[in-house]
């Protein structure tokens, strides 16, 4: 069991994960939606807008970069000293309006509390170990000890992952005497934990599998596996 647990992890797309690690930080976070605001900014720009010095701003932007949500580009502007700027890539820009949109649509957020929140969720899902740990959820409910089965984890490992996915609602621990086993503690993914997992990979899709270039998809979608939820195998293009 753990040797399929570990392929199903392997199945999620690096790039889903990658991003997330980029927005663990509230600070960049805020450089996101700077520059969501706007075509494009350069460094300056953004050390006014944001007010922290130059290498904290730079340390930020190139965790932005590594994680494909920021770029850099040379361009000559009349009236502007600036060559230098930076702007959202389109995975970028599509990922993290997704984000904001299903946010808007579920909640009642002010600009900072959203922006804390969206770190939050970010945390919980910069694992593909909890990221696997949700679609196993989504799928159904499962008792700690079953977790631990199926993973193979230890018991503070497997507490410290399903709290960071606690502490995000994305799923919630309930406590109930099980007829058929001694299992009294069981984990269920949220309802919110159902929607936003459904949107980050409608956000994945729509630019790597509908909108992007098919050479750049990692994976393809499986639905026959189940009506409800889209699971990944891999792309037999990139496998060729």
């Amino acid at each position: 069991m753990d040797i399929e647990f570990q392929s199903h992890v392997g199945e999620i797309p690096e790039v889903i994960i990658v991003s997330f690690k980029g927005l663990q930080n509230p600070f960049r976070i805020k450089v996101v939606m700077f520059l969501r605001e706007s075509a494009y900014l350069s460094l300056a720009e953004l050390q006014k807008l944001t007010n922290k010095p130059t290498g904290y701003l730079v340390k930020n932007i190139h965790d932005l970069e590594l994680a494909g949500i920021v770029s850099n580009f040379i361009k000559k502007s009349p009236g502007r000293k600036d060559y230098s700027f930076y702007k959202l890539t389109l995975f970028g820009k599509n990922f993290v309006e997704k984000i904001d949109e299903f946010l808007e649509k579920n909640g009642n957020f002010r600009k900072q509390d959203k922006i804390d929140y969206i770190a939050l969720l970010s945390k919980g899902l910069s694992n593909k170990s909890r990221f696997k740990f949700l679609l196993i959820l989504f799928e159904q409910e499962r008792s700690f000890r079953e977790l631990g089965e199926l993973t193979r984890r230890s018991k503070s490992s497997l507490t410290n992952h399903l709290h960071k996915l606690e502490k995000a609602l994305l799923i919630k621990n309930v406590y109930r005497k099980d007829k058929n086993s001694r299992d009294y503690s069981f984990y269920k993914i949220t309802e919110f934990g159902r929607d936003f997992s459904k949107c980050v990979i409608e956000a994945y899709n729509h630019f790597y599998l509908k909108g992007g270039d098919s050479e750049k998809s990692l994976l393809t979608p499986k639905e026959e596996l189940s009506p409800k939820f889209p699971h990944f195998i891999a792309d037999p293009k990139q496998q060729a």
